[in-house]
């Protein structure tokens, strides 16, 4: 029969991480986000699993499916049932609490102006003078920075949405920055706020499609320098998993993919065109020629070079 480590390697096969330890009959909440769950029947003899944040979820058994006998599935299904109870109501208390907290952060937002350190950043990145700070972007003024459960510092921030085709904001994108627009010495100078909703298939709306067009790229530096060169609106989808599962509004005929010159962004963007393709959807990937950059670098050094 197999294990309770079987059950975590079974788990971080499916989500990318495990948790250290487990107990049954109690879920326990890991990853760096602390957006994955894990519930060990109270039998030890299966359990559950899944990630809130992508909405993906399964099940495991320590018994193989063909070998249970009627009440043992019955058992297994009856726990599952449970657990996936559970879990919903767990799932919805925990995105109350991160809406409140969107909420609250998005009341402190000011709008970005010449020279505050949004536009500095920007700036600094090379975006071209004549990009018109979208409304999809806001300055937090002063931001406190959390590291291993401790606040380490405050930063001024550049915030973005990211939302749902319908509109709905699902979490808000932080960069922490300096006064003189340059990424904060910390950590990770860009984190995502906890979800208030499924993130699958959302993005940072940074301007309205046109003509049936749309651009797609996985940062906001990069889908503002694509837009910027191209002069087609594009949507930051906040990193590469997110791209490759972006999903566009029913009225775009044409999908134009920003893709980074990197291994993670090659395999995002041609799973991106595939799915668009099948749906009938004009997919274009374009890639920089550099390995390693993106569009962002790519109007930073066509910019200062000039």
């Amino acid at each position: 029969m197999k294990t309770v480590s079987d059950f975590l390697a079974h788990v971080e096969a499916s989500l990318g991480a495990s948790p250290s330890a487990i107990n049954p009959d109690r879920f326990v909440r890991f990853g760096r986000r602390k957006s994955c769950w894990a519930y060990l029947f109270s039998d030890m003899r299966g359990g559950a699993f899944g990630d809130w944040r992508t909405g993906v979820n399964g099940t495991w058994s320590a018994i193989d499916r063909w070998a249970m006998s009627a009440l043992e599935r019955a058992n297994f299904e009856q726990q599952a049932q449970r657990a996936a109870r559970e879990r919903h109501a767990q799932q919805l208390r925990q995105w109350q609490i991160n809406a409140d907290q969107i909420a609250r952060l998005q009341a402190q937002l000011v709008p970005v102006v010449s020279g505050d350190p949004v536009a500095l950043y920007l700036a600094n990145r090379g975006m071209p003078d004549s990009w018109r700070i979208r409304p999809a972007l806001w300055v937090h003024p002063g931001l406190d920075y959390w590291q291993d459960g401790r606040c380490i510092g405050r930063w001024p921030a550049m915030v973005a949405a990211i939302q749902s085709l319908a509109g709905k904001v699902l979490a808000l994108h932080r960069t922490y920055l300096t006064d003189t627009g340059h990424k904060a010495p910390v950590e990770c100078p860009k984190k995502l706020t906890g979800a208030c909703d499924h993130l699958l298939g959302a993005a940072i709306q940074l301007e309205p499609p046109r003509d049936g067009v749309l651009g797609v790229a996985e940062g906001i530096e990069t889908a503002i320098a694509a837009a910027s060169g191209s002069g087609i609106p594009t949507w930051s989808t906040y990193c590469a998993n997110a791209l490759a599962s972006f999903q566009w509004p029913a009225q775009i005929q044409t999908l134009v993919i920003y893709a980074d010159a990197d291994d993670a962004g090659r395999v995002a963007a041609e799973r991106l065109r595939r799915r668009a393709s099948q749906a009938g959807v004009q997919a274009l990937v374009m890639e920089p020629s550099v390995e390693g950059t993106d569009w962002a670098d790519v109007i930073y050094e066509k910019r200062w070079a000039s």
